[in-house]
């Protein structure tokens, strides 16, 4: 009788087991995952239509996001969909800072301060959009090689497009500190970011990155 339970019990659990494995939404999730980096990543690398890029990345993110609980690994995507959808609140920020400015020389001072603070807000949602693509990266890697980004050794990058994750990552996380500074610090960024960004160029190399990696690792 005891036996005849365990039995039972077990096959429920491997049935549970291989329902959750094969389920159609982690089919779709991970198909989801490989058409984006395999296809759709070199197509949005070329494109110059910057409000289209960052606009669609903007409208993906939710759908990306609701694979991460069926087991699909979504960090990379969302890494680089955050990264891309910052792109044009850093430009409203610039924009509403240029409209700051003209005000203030026009003698508009209730204009200038709305249009300055206007700017904070759209710097403080732009880097927060930064610091989660850092975040996404740093779980990237924690999950994929166990490597804690920015300390210890190296790990043995296998794909290029992970070498280009850690870059955008990396980049992601040094524009939200100068997005944390322009917002007059409202989203507390991490000091201690940079130093681990630094360490981490150099799992990079400079030549094949256009010289970013040692640009960074002088300053």
């Amino acid at each position: 009788m005891n036996c005849s339970r365990f039995l039972f019990r077990l096959s429920v659990l491997s049935l549970a087991v291989f329902t959750t494995a094969c389920s159609p939404n982690r089919m779709i999730g991970n198909h989801v995952r490989s058409y984006t980096i395999e296809h759709a990543l070199p197509v949005i690398l070329k494109s110059n239509d910057v409000p289209v890029i960052c606009h669609a990345n903007e409208g993906m993110g939710p759908l990306v996001m609701s694979f991460t609980q069926f087991g699909v690994e979504t960090d990379m995507m969302l890494a680089f969909g955050l990264a891309g959808a910052s792109i044009c609140t850093e430009n409203s920020a610039i924009e509403k800072e240029l409209w700051s400015a003209l005000a203030e020389r026009q003698g508009w001072t209730n204009a200038a301060q709305d249009a300055r603070l206007a700017q904070q807000l759209l710097n403080r949602d732009a880097g927060i959009r930064q610091i989660r693509s850092y975040q996404h990266t740093v779980d990237y890697f924690k999950k994929q090689y166990n490597y804690d980004f920015g300390e210890g050794n190296c790990p043995k990058i296998k794909l290029e497009v992970e070498e280009l994750l850690l870059l955008v990552g990396a980049t992601s996380a040094l524009q939200a500190l100068q997005n944390d500074v322009s917002s007059g610090r409202l989203i507390n960024v991490d000091m201690g970011i940079p130093p681990k960004i630094v360490h981490a160029m150099a799992c990079l190399d400079n030549t094949k990155w256009w010289g970013f990696p040692k640009s960074v690792q002088a300053h």
